[in-house]
Parts: structure tokens; sequence; C-alpha cells
């Protein structure tokens, strides 16, 4: 079966709600694991015990860009995940995605006129919030984009020898400085009397936060086609049987 994991309910609601119409009879299942490397490694442990077991792991959510050619809700298909602790200052070997699932994919993706650039993405224990950090992070890793969670999830896949995939909307480009106040909020949400206290504060921030809510409208709804797309995919014939995909 395979296992779509996002970070936050938001970035998987569209493909949920079609999950649910259907009874819970399609051939896959989405798993909401909360931000960060902490929640996806016990998300991961509770993954390991379901029945039926996962066929193949893709993660989906939007990200931070890194490479500046990217626009918000561009999407990347990762084709290997690096590895970066801000806390350990260390680095870690990455690890490849599966190339077989990568190309099923984009044939979805292709198959409903949506496209994909594939190329390597970065997961960092820490949002990088200045364009000064995405662009160092760029020019250390060649990654793309970045986010929290894909380098626990490909090694769940890689400990279980399942396939392993990353699709991610860019919901902020790489020449973008995040408002220092997010990383104090829900990434869920932040409720209303947070964003006021904040805006009261600093004026000028309602104008970047009405342009990360566009940007994330954005993101969310490439991110829900390219979903769609490959439910449609999974429908249709699903993933190749046995032990096609590595």
């Amino acid at each position: 079966m395979l296992t779509i994991v996002t970070a936050l309910p938001w970035e998987a609601a569209g493909l949920a709600a079609r999950l649910r119409d259907r009874g819970g009879a399609a051939p896959l299942r989405v798993v909401v694991s909360g931000p960060g490397e902490e929640r996806a490694e016990a998300a991961a442990r509770t993954l390991a015990t379901l029945d039926p077991p996962a066929g193949a792991i893709l993660c989906a959510g939007v990200a931070g860009g890194l490479d500046p050619a990217l626009r918000p809700a561009d999407l990347v298909l990762a084709t290997r995940i690096h590895h970066a602790s801000a806390r350990r200052g260390s680095r870690s070997a990455p690890i490849a995605a599966s190339a077989e699932l990568g190309d099923w994919l984009q044939g979805a993706l292709a198959a409903a006129g949506v496209d994909a650039v594939r190329a390597e993405v970065l997961s960092h224990n820490e949002i990088l919030r200045s364009a000064t950090e995405k662009a160092a992070a760029h020019e250390e890793s060649g990654a793309v984009a970045v986010q929290m969670e894909d380098y626990v999830w490909v090694r769940q896949a890689e400990r279980a020898g399942i396939p392993f995939g990353s699709l991610r909307a860019v919901l902020d480009p790489a020449s973008t400085t995040l408002p220092h106040e997010l990383l104090d909020w829900d990434p869920s949400g932040p409720s209303l009397s947070t964003v006021a206290a904040a805006v009261a504060r600093h004026p000028a921030l309602a104008v970047t936060l009405l342009r990360l809510a566009r940007q994330r409208r954005a993101a969310t709804r490439a991110l829900d086609r390219a979903l769609e797309a490959i439910l449609t995919a999974e429908l249709a014939g699903g993933l190749p049987a046995g032990g096609a995909l590595r």
C-alpha cells in the first residue's frame, strides 16, 4: 500500500477528503506525522506497526525554496535527500529516493498535465528563515528545496526495504526571509489573537503575512492537484507489483 505522509493536516486535506468519500476503499492511505524530526520519528514507529504494511512511502507537503529559479507552487520530486542538523552542527550522507518510484510519480503527474522538477532536497532540523541561510544551504548541498521530515522517512523506508519518494510544493522562495514571529507560532496555523497581537506590534508584518497566505494557497492547490493525479494513477492500475520498485 502506498502511504502518503504529510507533516500538517492541511497539506493533504483535499486527498484525505477524497479518501473519506470513497469509504476507505482506495489503495493508499494518508498519515499526518506532525512537523519536525521528533514527531516524524514517532510517526515512523507507529507506521511500522500498521496493517497492511506500507509498500512505499511518499512524503508530501510544502517546502522552502533554495534554488532561486523556483517560484511559489513549483513542485519538486526528490532524487536524493540530504540532511543537516543545526543543533549538532553536522551533516549526514545523502540517501537516494527510489528512481523507479520517481519515474512512476512523474508519469502520473505528466498524465494529468502537472509539471515537477526532479532534483535533490535538504532535510534540516530547523526552519531556514532567512534568504542568507537558504543561499548557504543551496551552495553547500546543491539541494533546491528544504523541509524538516524527509530524511527521517527515507531512513524508515530504507530500514523497511521499500521505495521512498518525496513530493514538495515550494511555499517560500529562496529570496524570501520569513518573519521571526513564525518560529514561535503553531505551524498548523496561529490563532487570530496571536496574529493580531503581532501585527499590532509590527504593522508592516501584515503585508508579509498576506503574501505568505497567498503563497500557501498556491502551494496547497499545486500539491492537491498533484496528489489527485497520484490517486487517479493508483486507482487506474497502481504501482508496479511485487519487487518492481526499488
